[in-house]
């Protein structure tokens, strides 16, 4: 089966303290309690989320060294257990040995269990292995190539659109020039207040925008993207930052997307904090064939799958919902002060216990405008849409804990043609009217 993933899902932890070198990591899943009155199939019956087995799985973790261990270079530190990783340095102690370092490197987890067998080591030590070099990134002038083993990138610097093409297993997923990218829906300019917010401002209008090897190695890489997202016209309103991680032989790429409102020390109408927008979406188009389904994670353990007919649309879409939220700890989310994205009414009680009634609570899965799948505020979707085609090629897209940000969408437009992750989804509402500011 071939996959694209361009939002990863899972992280793996690593527990480490101080001490002399070999130090062996624990590694294990990130999985969090089960809240009160969960009724999902996440609920597992151990008190924790139910774990799955991972096999070759990334692990990034930074690692504490001793000054006594008088490690002067990362060519000084190897691993026990495997050859496959990468160092670098975050800090060093005043006498100029390093105190911490970034590892990556890949491992096998058993479900709701650890591993043990990987040790941060110094080259000298008995089993010892040197790691094994090389980078993943090629900057081509105009592009950047990331080839992971499994899947090959590449990322156009001016006009950046995300991914600009994606090859897995010799399958193209994505085809050159045909993603928008970055997505703002915004007024038109120079309004910076919505009504209505109907105006396109994308990543793939803006010509200056850059990107860079942020991090380069054998196992991981990260490009960070910065740009603009502009009108057809150039016209900018907002700014954003990107940086997309790539693992050795993966074909999943984790995203981190930051969106700046604001340009700090400009005269004009953009110098403002306040933008009013309907959405805020990562939009790619995909190089699917005939015969395309799509499936979604939902809060039970059986998939809904449905299948396009024609230019319809399918998402999952997730309001209000109760997954980390907090209790009498966290009393500032239910402080009546702090606006929600979905419109809501009641207050906040002196125990800090959530009152609010939202306009719209839980999940649904909608195919062609009817739901075809819903959950309430305590039933927590698993946060991940598939698309794919009759000859099983297919996108992958998700977001880490989707149902605690809300809210959140995952949309496959007109039949398949563009897949749209919704960071701020169009679907919510805002009790200020006209739009989120932000």
């Amino acid at each position: 089966m071939r996959r694209l993933i361009s939002t990863l899902l899972l992280g793996l932890l690593s527990g480490i303290s101080y001490a002399q070198l070999p130090t062996q990591l624990t590694i294990q899943e990130a999985v969090y309690p089960v809240l009160p009155n969960c009724t999902g199939h996440d609920c597992g019956t151990s008190g924790y989320v139910p774990g799955i087995t991972r096999s070759g799985s990334p692990v990034t973790v930074g690692i504490p060294l001793g000054d006594a261990d008088q490690i002067q270079s990362l060519s000084q530190l190897g691993l026990i257990g495997t050859s496959i990783g990468q160092f670098r340095v975050l800090a060093s102690w005043p006498s100029g040995n390093l105190k911490w370092v970034l590892v990556d490197t890949q491992a096998d987890v058993s479900a709701n269990s650890t591993n043990t067998n990987i040790s941060i080591c110094k080259i000298g030590q008995s089993s010892c292995n040197s790691i094994a070099s090389g980078s993943m990134a090629t900057d081509n002038g105009a592009s950047i190539t990331v080839a992971t083993g499994a899947a090959t990138f590449t990322l156009r610097k001016a006009n950046f659109n995300f991914f600009d093409s994606a090859i897995v297993n010799g399958k193209t997923l994505v085809a050159s020039g045909t993603s928008a990218g970055l997505v703002v829906m915004g007024p038109v300019f120079p309004a910076t207040s919505c009504g209505p917010c109907t105006m396109a401002y994308a990543s793939s209008n803006d010509p200056s925008s850059t990107a860079t090897v942020e991090e380069q190695g054998p196992v991981r890489v990260v490009v960070k993207a910065i740009g603009a997202l502009k009108d057809s016209g150039g016209n900018v309103y907002m700014r954003y930052t990107v940086r997309l991680h790539f693992y050795r032989n993966q074909t999943s790429v984790k995203s981190d997307v930051t969106l700046q409102n604001a340009d700090e020390g400009t005269s004009n109408t953009f110098a403002s904090s306040y933008k009013g927008f309907a959405s805020y979406e990562v939009r790619i188009t995909p190089a699917a064939g005939v015969g395309r389904t799509a499936t979604f994670g939902n809060d039970t353990a059986s998939p809904t799958t449905v299948a396009f007919s024609g230019s319809e649309n399918a998402y999952l879409y997730n309001a209000y919902s109760t997954k980390m939220e907090g209790n009498n700890e966290y009393c500032d989310w239910t402080d009546p002060r702090v606006v929600s994205y979905i419109a809501r009414s009641g207050s906040s009680p002196s125990s800090c216990n959530d009152t609010f009634s939202y306009a719209q609570n839980g999940y649904q899965i909608v195919h062609g405008g009817s739901v075809v799948q819903s959950g309430n505020q305590t039933q927590y979707p698993d946060g991940w849409a598939d698309l794919s085609d009759s000859s099983g090629a297919g996108v992958e897209v998700g977001f880490n804990q989707m149902a605690a940000y809300w809210p959140k969408s995952l949309q496959f437009m007109s039949g398949g043609s563009e897949i749209r992750l919704g960071i701020w989804p169009d679907q919510s509402l805002y009790t200020g009217g006209g739009g989120m500011p932000y």
